[in-house]
């Protein structure tokens, strides 16, 4: 039952194994790139990336780019259009409407002039035949609702390769952390508490350190990369991202893994993937007439807005997240606290898998019918945790095995 109570705590199992989705570490090198100047290293960048894009590029294919509002999705078309027009590439964007996510990916979009589609999810209906689809794509492995319609990706875009910007923050140093752990335990227990899903109350029968038993990847030492970067890539980018972002039935291009492209961004100074500091700057200096436009990561401002601009946008949204204001830009999916009480097909689609998922006497420790009461009657915000319940039970039904 650790397994089971595994995905109770972080939203996915730990036992999951895919070998398509395997890293190694014995290409990183720390000196080789030393020697070369930034702008010697942002040359080498680009042709680096537009190699990758070129590995997966296909003349006959159909290119489809799910696009966003963050940094590695217009990349990829950036990289995309170094070998086809605009009108040649599909793009679709899902979400909220008012947020980033959503809007820069629509304004983006329009701006280049891709053959374009936008899903937004507070007009998607979401129904348990899809639900049980979606489960079987992700090999029932994390949580639910937090995807696009696949249905209608199927029905528009049958046939299209899908571009994936998988590990493309990673890589960059999104997840590098200042203050490296020293040894592996201490990078295991901060690993863990990061990777904490269930916020509003804790769902689990297990102490958290009983989990680190998990992670037992084959470790290199932490002057190459940190161990807590070696944990993020071996187990949340193979166990959570890959499956949750990459369903099966689509043939995707992974541009950002290609081996020569993983290691020169692995083997760069601490400093240039500080922050992203280097992929920033490199994207702006490669693709300037696309990175002057927002992004989700500088709070709707463009890359290389000033940083007195960037602190001043940062307040305002700050003050947006509580609540002045009726939707959160940077809201991603749809806001659950309140669909989940005022929406018919999310409000059935929950109560109904919580009742049956509290039938099967797995975890009769969890008052299932509190938890829904506070939420429902607004005393508590349980959405993480409801999110993570049904999604269990909707595996269930798909025939996951505990």
């Amino acid at each position: 039952m650790l397994n089971f109570n595994s995905f109770l705590t972080f939203g996915y199992f730990l036992d999951y194994y895919n070998p398509k989705y395997k890293f190694s570490f014995t290409g990183i090198n720390k000196e080789k790139l030393l020697q070369y100047s930034e702008n010697e290293l942002m040359k080498k960048w680009t042709q680096l990336f537009i190699n990758s894009i070129a590995k997966n590029y296909e003349k006959n294919k159909k290119n489809l780019v799910p696009l966003s509002g963050g940094l590695d999705s217009r990349a990829i078309l950036c990289g995309l259009l170094q070998f086809t027009e605009a009108k040649n590439i599909a793009t679709y964007t899902f979400g909220t409407p008012n947020t980033f996510d959503y809007d820069i990916g629509n304004q983006i979009s329009k701006k280049i002039g891709t053959k374009h589609k936008n899903f937004p999810l507070t007009e998607y209906q979401y129904n348990m035949d899809e639900l049980i689809d979606i489960s079987l794509r992700t090999d029932r492995q994390t949580m639910l609702f937090l995807h696009p319609p696949v249905k209608k990706i199927d029905e528009f875009f049958d046939g299209y390769v899908v571009w994936s910007g998988f590990m493309g923050d990673p890589a960059s140093g999104s997840h590098r952390v200042d203050q490296a752990s020293i040894s592996i335990q201490e990078a295991k227990k901060y690993f863990l508490n990061k990777e904490i899903r269930a916020h509003s109350m804790n769902l689990s029968e297990y102490r958290l350190n009983d989990f680190i038993s998990f992670l037992n990847i084959p470790f290199v030492d932490r002057n190459i990369i940190s161990y807590e970067e070696q944990l993020d890539f071996q187990i949340r980018q193979t166990k959570f991202i890959a499956p949750h972002v990459m369903f099966k039935g689509f043939q995707y291009k992974t541009p950002f893994i290609e081996n020569e492209y993983l290691n020169f961004m692995l083997n760069l100074p601490g400093y240039y993937r500080k922050n992203q500091y280097f992929y920033k700057k490199v994207l702006i200096k490669s693709f300037p007439k696309f990175f002057q436009m927002p992004t989700k990561t500088n709070f709707g401002l463009q890359l290389d807005a000033s940083n007195i601009r960037s602190l001043l946008n940062k307040a305002i949204h700050k003050i947006k997240k509580k609540g002045f204001y009726k939707i959160n830009p940077e809201l991603n999916y749809i806001d659950f606290k309140n669909a989940i009480i005022f929406r018919k097909d999310l409000n059935k689609i929950f109560y109904d898998n919580l009742m049956d998922l509290k039938k099967r006497k797995l975890i009769d420790y969890i008052d299932i019918d509190s938890i829904w009461a506070k939420h429902i009657n607004n005393n508590i915000d349980h959405s993480d945790i409801l999110i993570i319940l049904v999604s269990l039970e909707i595996h269930l039904k798909a025939g996951k095995k505990y």
